[in-house]
């Protein structure tokens, strides 16, 4: 199980498209694309997507859940943290490797 602070990133085997208010994720190599399953995120989900690779710490990503979708910060940072563990669990989301100094 992850950290509640692990930095995720996006699993590269998937390609994804923006159609209307929702992100489509599609599995295009690896294990993933054996399921044949296509994934759909709503808005928000889109927003942390879309937001990942620019966040090196997960505390920096709820902040801005909280301040655009006006939401209360302790809030946001558990439904963040949900979301993320969520992601992960269906392999969407990988955690990021630290690097020792």
């Amino acid at each position: 199980m992850e950290h509640k602070n692990t930095p995720f990133q996006r699993n590269p085997e998937l390609a994804a498209r923006m159609i209307g208010d929702e992100l489509i994720l599609v599995p295009i190599k690896g294990q993933l694309a054996q399921l044949q399953q296509i994934y759909v995120l709503n808005e928000v989900g889109a927003f942390i997507w879309e937001h990942l690779d620019e966040m090196k710490d997960p505390a920096g990503l709820s902040d801005q859940l909280a301040t655009v979708f006006e939401v209360d910060p302790e809030e946001a940072e558990a439904d963040l943290e949900g979301y993320l563990r969520e992601l992960s669990a269906q392999g969407l989301l990988l955690p990021v490797e630290m690097k020792a100094p």
